[in-house]
């Protein structure tokens, strides 16, 4: 009626060595620190990131500000603010003239750079009218 019960012997495979446990955590540990080191990378750079986009900010609106095309003379102008140094060169571009036209091509160069070194240059055409005669 009864029959008596064989334990098994517990096979081989019924769970991790400690040899495959150890191997498992060294491959744990070198994905994160592979992951800490971008990470760590990835903090490093954001503050140059953000003082290059701050440059490029700085530039766009300096180039904004410039007066109306009536008003915008050939020369050199630059300032100074207690973040960056700015500078701007209006030249006239070098193309063949356009007969009776009322415009002339001029190049507008914006350089802007902070304390730290950094620099951005942003250049632009814009349409003067002739003047005149």
């Amino acid at each position: 009626m009864f029959r008596a019960r064989r334990h098994k012997a517990p096979s081989a495979r019924g769970g991790f060595t400690l040899l495959e446990a150890l191997i498992a955590l060294v491959l744990v540990s070198t994905g994160l620190a592979a992951i800490g080191a971008v990470v760590a990378t990835n903090a490093k750079s954001v503050p140059a990131l953000e003082r290059h986009l701050d440059l490029i900010s700085s530039a766009r609106s300096i180039a904004a500000g410039l007066p109306p095309d009536e008003r915008l003379v050939s020369g050199s102008t630059a300032g100074e603010t207690p973040t960056y140094r700015w500078h701007i060169d209006v030249t006239p571009l070098d193309v063949a003239p356009v007969a009776h036209s009322p415009w002339i091509p001029q190049r507008v160069r914006v350089q802007v750079s902070n304390q730290s070194g950094g620099s951005f240059s942003l250049e632009t055409i814009r349409l003067s009218r002739r003047p005149t005669q």
